[in-house]
Formats: structure tokens, sequence, C-alpha cells
């Protein structure tokens, strides 16, 4: 594994309104191994946004869940949002299947 990623846990807040919001606290920094997917663009209110879809592979010692975010320290540093994890025990490891938060 050659590449860093910080894992974040999402902590629900209510705000001064009673209205829920979420956050994101940094759980821990660990070794991992990205292996890029696909990319793809969309247009959004007039805008175009660039989609991508990676797969993040940490050990599987490293507490994660779906819905967490997770942050490449290598490369450009992107903020990934969590959407499955599929365990591989008998390798020792979690294939986190992540796709870009548009920041």
């Amino acid at each position: 594994m050659r590449d860093r990623v910080t894992l974040y846990r999402p902590v629900v807040h209510l705000d001064k309104f009673g209205a829920e919001e979420t956050t994101y606290e940094e759980v821990k920094t660990v070794w991992a191994e990205i292996q890029h997917k696909d990319a793809t663009t969309t247009e959004q209110v007039g805008e175009f946004f660039m989609g991508e879809r990676i797969d993040i592979l940490i050990r599987i010692q490293h507490e994660v869940r779906e819905n967490w975010r997770v942050r490449q320290l290598t490369g450009l540093g992107h903020l990934f949002h969590i959407r499955n994890i599929d365990p591989r025990p008998l390798k020792g490891l979690n294939r986190l299947i992540c796709e870009r938060v548009n920041e």
C-alpha cells in the first residue's frame, strides 16, 4: 500500500432551529491502495461537475462504515463519499467503493 487517506465519520447536530446538520470529524489516517475506476461529467443547474468513482483498499482492522468520507492525501487531495464496503477477509482488506464529493 502506497497511498495515505484520512477517514471521517458523520456527526449529526441540531442547529438553533432544530434542523439536523451533518459535519464530519476526522477518525484516523491510514495506508491505502487507490484504484481509479471511472470519471464522468454532469450538468447541474447550468454548471458542469466532474464525477469520479474510485475503489480504495484498506486493511480490515480499520473501523469504517458506509456514508463516511475519505480524503485522498496523496495526489490531488480529493474528498470522497463511501457508498459501499466490500469486505475481503481472505486478503485482510476492505474495498471502499467511493464517489467524489462536489466541494
